[in-house]
């Protein structure tokens, strides 16, 4: 009976062991849908809240000028007359005018000349292009300091002129003006607009920008065939800067993904990725139109 007893107990212990082996645990992962909408938003300015694809913002502008120089490839060297800027600095208690022409003297008799009319406040400094008043390689000195002789002796103590980079230009390389160098001397003076109205104009955190340049107007001072060391470029351009809040972006294509993917499958809790371009924009009437393309997974199991 005992050993009977035994058997039956080793037999359950047996079982009980490959039912336990056996068990597996199934777990149901829900598939990931993509849920995708492209659509167009309204920025109107002066809005105070999200009305369907109206949303608020503010749409600004700006002129800015842009300068560039484009060195042209030398074939011979030439005479010129030295270029370069000098910060005239005025430490009595009046501001002084000085125009085109006037004399800047270094100490070993080297003569410049301001090339535009400047305005030296009192206690304070302008910085000023400069010319020599002769060609040649004379011209061509180190950081200096000038006196301006047509200023009174007294004055001539108070206000002078200093120099900090060399002047060039007085012996120099010259080649023929190409269509490229024209090209790349107006595309460098807008990039150079652009830039400065960027970083002059941070965006802040969870703020949307978009940027619409016009070129006003460009102008080349040197011509194809001509003979020049660089070609000097100047682009006028018009900056029209829209801004949004993130938050009301993600706001309005949350419901364009939710009509696009259908209210039974739930959308994955994560920040919606947002892919914008700015279409049109008319700052008189305070709108403008931006396109919105996000792509973000949905889950249906």
């Amino acid at each position: 009976l005992a050993i009977g007893f035994l058997c039956l107990t080793l037999a359950f212990i047996v079982v009980i062991g490959v039912v336990t082996f056996w068990t597996a645990t199934i777990t149901i992962v829900p598939a990931r849908v993509p849920a995708e909408t492209t659509f167009r938003v309204v920025v109107v300015q002066g809005a105070d809240a999200v009305k369907g694809t109206l949303i608020p913002g503010t749409i600004d502008t700006a002129l800015l000028t842009g300068t560039s120089e484009v060195p042209v490839p030398a074939t011979e060297r030439v005479e010129g007359k030295a270029r370069g800027k000098v910060m005239i600095k005025n430490t009595s208690s009046r501001e002084q005018p000085l125009v085109v022409k006037t004399r800047l003297l270094t100490k070993e008799g080297i003569l410049f000349r301001l090339t535009k009319n400047v305005n030296a406040p009192a206690k304070g400094s302008v910085e000023a292009p400069v010319e020599a008043d002769e060609v040649g390689a004379k011209g061509d000195i180190g950081p200096s300091r000038f006196t301006i002789p047509g200023l009174n002796p007294t004055l001539q103590e108070f206000i002078y002129g200093e120099s900090t980079q060399p002047m060039t230009g007085g012996m120099k390389m010259i080649g023929v003006v190409a269509q490229e160098q024209i090209d790349r001397a107006s595309k460098g003076a807008e990039e150079q607009a652009v830039k400065t109205f960027i970083d002059a104009h941070s965006v802040a955190a969870r703020v949307s920008a978009f940027d619409r340049v016009d070129v006003i107007r460009t102008k080349v001072a040197e011509k194809v065939g001509e003979k020049s060391d660089v070609v000097h470029g100047e682009t006028q351009v018009r900056i029209t800067r829209v801004r949004v809040s993130t938050e009301h972006l993600e706001q309005v294509a949350a419901v364009k993904l939710r009509e696009s993917i259908g209210a039974e499958i739930p959308l994955l809790p994560l920040p919606l990725t947002l892919d914008t371009s700015l279409d049109a924009v008319d700052a008189k009437e305070g709108r403008a139109a931006v396109t919105v393309h996000t792509l973000e997974l949905g889950l249906h199991g």
